[in-house]
């Protein structure tokens, strides 16, 4: 059972390779949702991979915002370089919990419900 203001931190087996992605809850707006996938297709199209590397993920990421929950742990896109730019795309009440979970993440530590 969640506290008031925690955010659960949920997990999806990705069927590519049974990779584990993690996806913290987050409420959004329709116009939160289509802001973030309309940046991130902006943002995965702007690198220099191969489309069939990383359409799968980009097909997770989506649902998961469709779904009310945020990727955390994506591998082929460098989220850390436009960290801030996309926490402006979600709830102020996510932002700090977001990005304290995606930077325990990076350095090796496994995903926990977070405080607000």
């Amino acid at each position: 059972m969640l506290i008031e203001n925690e955010k659960e931190v949920k997990f999806r087996i990705c069927n590519s390779g049974g990779r584990i992605l993690y996806f913290m809850d987050m409420e959004l707006t329709d116009a939160e949702q289509m802001g973030m996938i309309c940046q991130l297709n902006q943002w995965y199209s702007d690198t220099d991979q191969d489309v069939e590397e990383f359409v799968e993920e980009f097909y997770w990421f989506v649902i998961g915002i469709l779904d009310n929950m945020i990727l955390l742990n994506p591998r082929y896109l460098f989220l850390e370089e436009v960290m801030e730019q996309f926490l402006l795309l979600m709830p102020e009440t996510g932002r700090r919990c977001y990005k304290e979970t995606f930077e325990n993440m990076k350095s090796g530590c496994c995903p926990v419900s977070c405080m607000e």
